[in-house]
């Protein structure tokens, strides 16, 4: 220990270090999307956000996750993923490299995370949007590409969120205690989040009606004015916007799962007009809802001429 002026300095200990960061993968896959499977020298962790999907690990039978859980892959571990032909499901998937001892806990193992680990990964992919240029919903790509310029603060808060992330994990699965402590939470981050958590899942429940903001606001008792600054922090979007966002969500995964029509999904969404309705999904996907059926299809195709080659 080291003294300063009289005071006495302590180090404090690193039980887990993330030491690099290999992918950050946010998948909206097709409903009939399957990946034969890879192993590579570091560890992988496949979080459901939405829907079901298998997974096999190093030959074994295959293992149904659903939504909320997430299962690690350890270096060297052959992993498959498959859909189940009905649910299209949306996935986190991280790689990285960590070589401290605890991250044996994750070995062979599926886990069903609390709010609070969910609450610290949905800021380490906030944060990894603001980081990075690259199309982190691009299955193929091999390389990270820096943001120009990379906000100041956004790596140091990428790795310290990941690594609560990480620890908040084993300590919320540690049945014993063993003298751990949960993982203290930022307060009014985390209040302003459950807010919007809140906000948000009203607005599923009523993904295909037309929800006014009056009617968002008496629900989750918050004013016009605090609700729009929650949904600003959090999105950069008005309410009413977010709400129409998650509309179009709604219809790339009926998209996805070929539930219906065009017309039919715009319908089944509320909106009367299939024109206005393509107007908005180009406003919030980038392209028509024909391009993205194609650019959909055109997934499993390469994947599978991928591995045919």
């Amino acid at each position: 220990m080291n003294k300063i002026d009289g005071f006495t300095c302590i180090q404090m200990s690193k039980e887990l270090e993330v030491n690099e960061f290999v992918s950050f993968h946010y998948f909206e896959y097709p409903k009939d999307f399957f990946f034969p499977g890879e192993k590579h020298d570091f560890w992988e962790f496949l979080y459901v956000d939405r829907g079901d999907v298998y997974v096999s690990c190093d030959g074994k039978p295959k293992t149904l996750l659903t939504q909320g859980q997430i299962i690690f892959h350890k270096p060297n571990e052959f992993h498959t993923v498959e859909c189940d032909k009905v649910v299209s499901p949306s996935l986190v998937v991280i790689s990285f490299v960590c070589n401290s001892p605890c991250m044996s806990f994750f070995e062979n193992k599926i886990l069903r995370i609390t709010n609070h680990s969910r609450f610290l990964l949905s800021l380490v992919m906030d944060e990894t949007r603001r980081i990075f240029s690259t199309n982190l919903a691009n299955p193929f790509y091999r390389e990270l590409d820096f943001a120009n310029p990379v906000p100041f603060s956004a790596q140091t808060l990428v790795r310290n969120y990941f690594e609560c992330f990480l620890l908040d994990i084993i300590t919320s699965n540690n049945p014993q205690g063993e003298g751990i402590k949960a993982i203290s939470k930022t307060t009014e981050l985390e209040t302003t989040r459950e807010r919007f958590l809140e906000a948000q899942e009203y607005m599923l429940l009523h993904i295909s009606d037309n929800l006014s903001l009056d009617e968002i606001c008496h629900d989750c008792s918050m004013s016009k004015a605090n609700i729009q600054n929650v949904f600003r922090k959090e999105t950069q979007m008005s309410v009413i916007e977010y709400y129409n966002s998650r509309k179009i969500d709604e219809a790339k995964k009926r998209i996805r799962e070929g539930k219906g029509t065009m017309t039919t999904i715009a319908y089944s969404l509320g909106y009367n007009s299939i024109h206005y309705f393509s107007r908005q999904f180009h406003k919030f996907a980038g392209m028509s809802p024909v391009e993205y059926s194609r650019s959909i299809k055109s997934v499993l195709a390469d994947k599978g001429a991928q591995y045919r080659n």
